[in-house]
């Protein structure tokens, strides 16, 4: 709850900035960075590449423009683990129609139940990062970082139920 404050405060400083910030993410390097994030057991080392391509932009250098491009990758991340997320329990209840044995599993309660408390860990985690910092400055980055990391580490385990 209270990192879903921070997140509506960051937004609203990205919207009162964007006037003055031209800042912006490369899709396609977040994209790549998704389908290659299949080969790692952790944290693929590409993600923070849009970001960081992104705090190289006027502007971009600064806690503010560091904290925006930090969320607009994370944003991007966002989308590709809902999608996945999405066509891995359209599969799985796709299973549980056609095999009794799925359907007793339940496999889909229980990502469902799996990912309400992942989102749960991520805002209680990146809560906590950001409050290590108390009023520093250092919060905002902090808080972006572990926002773009737990959501790119997910997206990964999203993307390794792929069937092979």
């Amino acid at each position: 709850m209270i990192f879903g404050r921070l997140i509506v405060a960051l937004a609203v400083i990205f919207a009162l900035s964007a006037q003055a910030r031209d800042l912006g993410v490369d899709n396609a390097v977040v994209h790549a960075c998704f389908e290659q994030s299949v080969e790692f057991r952790g944290l693929a080392p590409c993600v923070q590449d849009a970001a960081n391509a992104c705090q190289q932009l006027p502007y971009g250098d600064d806690t503010l423009g560091i904290t925006q491009c930090l969320m607009l990758e994370a944003a991007v991340w966002d989308e590709l683990m809902e999608t996945e997320f999405d066509t891995l329990r359209a599969r799985l209840a796709a299973a549980e129609q056609e095999s009794e044995m799925a359907r007793q599993l339940d496999a889909v309660a229980s990502l469902d139940a799996a990912q309400a408390e992942w989102r749960s860990y991520r805002d209680a985690e990146c809560n906590f990062r950001r409050a290590y910092y108390g009023m520093g400055s250092m919060q905002s980055v902090e808080a972006a970082v572990c926002w773009l990391e737990l959501t790119a580490l997910r997206a990964s385990q999203m993307i390794s139920k792929r069937p092979r």
